[in-house]
């Protein structure tokens, strides 16, 4: 699916701005995806990833039980009549890990035809959909993370036509949503519907037959189906020309690490790792990194994009600081407004007898106010700029790519093989601290008789 979120033309700026940062980090995911045992964690993690720069949607964080299901209201895109979708309430967290741990990861779908593999994925995505792990973000979640399942099981997932336009949109969200309604009430028809005493139970019954003509043959499998191809593999003759030529190149870089000094080994050991922002840990690169090496107009483009956010994240906290002094100074001035009485009212009213607590607090008031209108301000402006800056960051990024990931691949085989070199230096080392041991002992041995 597209990697912006589902919009609307009616969407705010802020929304919009959420999207392209869902975006940037949806383009990084693909670089470098969540390193898991696709079990309930990776899930969490993926969710974190994706929306790490949107605290309010709670990265990460599973949603709490409730005792009522949990309801969202859907409306297709051109379109104006709402429907409700029902998801789990209870257990979420267990119900999420029963459905991972009964799929069994990427080794369940190995040796499968497409169309069998279509199917397990789209009783995983509905299942996983009806238990609603979080409290925003579940489609995009999933979509990520079915993505990642099936690459690593040696299938191409290829969400991004299901949004390059609204009937596309549209077809996979009746799809989806027909697969959590199926879950949220197995065997609903009309029939038991009209004799349900389940509020829920009975609407549901009214929705589902039309969402299902809107549904047509394109259901939740078709949909992943569409977009779910093998990996190709090389031909066998080209692969084993290739591996040799390969090897015999890291033959080489072998032999030129092993002709360096210690610190230079060791500086090549740890070339595929950066300081992690500055400070004295390190950290794997990623795309991202190596694309600042091979672009400088991304890496521009990214630093003028990091500012922004940066500056936004910091707005939005002076916002949320003056909020609370107003907030608080307001509630204290009016308690001790009422607190006064009416005499002392009237001698602060005309002066005669101003309180001056009352006078600190509304003092204090105004500063706050003072200080939010050019905060709010700058808060408008960066939701203008941000999304045009964001778009240009993931545009260079996708231009660099290529190069990006040749000279990671590079650098990380290059480090590999400077930790082998060291491996084996440490092992000679130890080898010959053992000879020299034996020899020595050989000599006390032969003084003794």
């Amino acid at each position: 699916m597209s990697d912006r979120p589902e919009r609307s033309p009616g969407q705010t700026a802020q929304q919009e701005l959420e999207a392209d940062f869902v975006r940037v980090r949806l383009a990084e995911l693909r670089q470098t995806p969540v390193q898991g045992n696709f079990d309930v964690e990776h899930l969490k993690a993926v969710h974190a990833r994706i929306f790490q720069d949107l605290p309010h949607h709670r990265p990460g964080v599973v949603r709490d039980d409730t005792y009522e299901r949990w309801t969202k209201f859907r409306a297709l895109e051109g379109q104006s009549s709402v429907y409700a979708v029902h998801y789990a309430h209870e257990n979420v967290e267990a119900r999420i890990t029963g459905i991972l741990q009964e799929f069994g990861g990427p080794g369940s779908l190995a040796g499968l035809q497409p169309d069998d593999a279509a199917s397990r994925l789209a009783k995983l995505y509905g299942d996983l959909d009806h238990a609603h792990g979080f409290y925003e973000g579940n489609s995009r979640t999933l979509r990520e993370f079915t993505r990642e399942l099936a690459s690593a099981a040696g299938y191409t997932l290829d969400w991004t036509r299901t949004g390059v336009g609204q009937n596309e949109r549209n077809t996979l969200y009746v799809a989806r949503d027909v697969a959590v309604l199926e879950r949220a009430f197995p065997g609903l028809t009309p029939e038991r519907g009209m004799e349900t005493n389940d509020r829920l139970e009975y609407e549901a019954s009214l929705a589902l037959p039309g969402l299902r003509r809107a549904m047509g043959s394109q259901s939740l499998e078709a949909v992943i189906r569409a977009g779910l191809t093998p990996q190709q593999s090389m031909d066998r003759g080209q692969e084993t020309i290739g591996a040799a030529t390969h090897e015999a190149q890291r033959e080489a870089v072998r032999q030129e690490l092993r002709g360096m000094d210690s610190r230079r080994l060791d500086q090549a050991a740890k070339g595929a790792e950066m300081l992690d922002g500055g400070g004295p840990f390190r950290r794997p690169m990623t795309v991202t990194d190596t694309a600042r090496l091979v672009s400088p107009t991304y890496a521009g483009l990214a630093d003028q994009a990091d500012a922004l956010r940066r500056e936004s994240a910091e707005t939005d906290k002076v916002i949320q600081h003056y909020t609370g002094i107003r907030d608080y100074r307001q509630a204290q001035a009016g308690e001790r407004w009422h607190g006064l009485g009416a005499v002392r009212q009237a001698g602060h009213k005309t002066g005669l007898r101003p309180d001056d607590e009352l006078i600190r607090h509304q003092q204090l008031e105004r500063l706050a106010v003072d200080n939010l209108g050019p905060a709010e301000k700058r808060r408008d402006e960066l939701a203008a700029e941000l999304p045009a800056a964001l778009s240009a960051e993931a545009e260079a990024l996708e231009k660099a790519r290529p190069e990006a990931e040749r000279l990671l691949a590079d650098l990380q085989e290059r480090a590999a093989l400077a930790r082998e070199v060291i491996e084996e230096q440490v092992q000679a080392y130890a080898a010959r601290a053992v000879n020299e041991r034996d020899i020595a002992d050989d000599n006390d041995r032969g003084m003794e008789r």
